[in-house]
């Protein structure tokens, strides 16, 4: 697969996460796209491919906080996971 240019992928993936997090600040999204796209492994991946994978354990985090599956913590670095908890 011949490699997305990095501002399409961050417009992507940014796109994705803005259907999980309405609410949230698009600019804000697009930050968090950026850092996803400095992990190797998802920017390897297609955006929404990519957007979901990293959402999984947000997804399946219980309503009260803690952990997702699997023990994996569902707390991030990504200034989106961190205005998402604050609403």
């Amino acid at each position: 697969m011949d490699e997305i240019p990095l501002e399409t992928w961050v417009a992507a993936v940014a796109h994705r996460l803005q259907v999980h997090w309405r609410t949230i600040d698009p600019l804000m999204l697009e930050e968090t796209a950026h850092e996803l796209a400095r992990d190797p492994r998802l920017r390897e991946m297609p955006p929404a491919e990519a957007a979901t994978r990293w959402l999984e354990p947000i997804e399946a985090q219980p309503a009260e906080g803690g952990e997702g599956r699997a023990g994996e913590s569902c707390v991030g670095s990504s200034a989106a996971v961190r205005a998402a908890s604050s609403l």
